[in-house]
């Protein structure tokens, strides 16, 4: 194969860096995903509806169907 002959011009340090970079850009998107829906929850938790989640979905599992269900939600009778 050619890939013992590959050749790359980019040095260890400038790799890592990239790849810090990209890292942080990565986590701070999560946690901006994982905020906005805290924030989705705790509104209608506040309106009234009743939020079922599964243990599961906090998790990936190649074994769990949970993520087909997803969350229950459930409206009070009085709305």
């Amino acid at each position: 194969m050619l890939r013992d002959t590959w050749k790359f011009g980019y040095s260890a340090q400038q790799i890592i860096e990239a790849t810090n970079a990209k890292l942080t850009f990565h986590q701070e998107r999560f946690d901006w995903w994982k905020d906005k829906k805290q924030q989705v929850i705790a509104q209608i938790r506040a309106e009234g509806l009743e939020i079922d989640e599964a243990i599961a979905l906090e998790f990936i599992s190649p074994k769990s169907r949970d993520w087909e269900r997803g969350a229950q939600v459930t409206v009070r009778d009085d709305l």
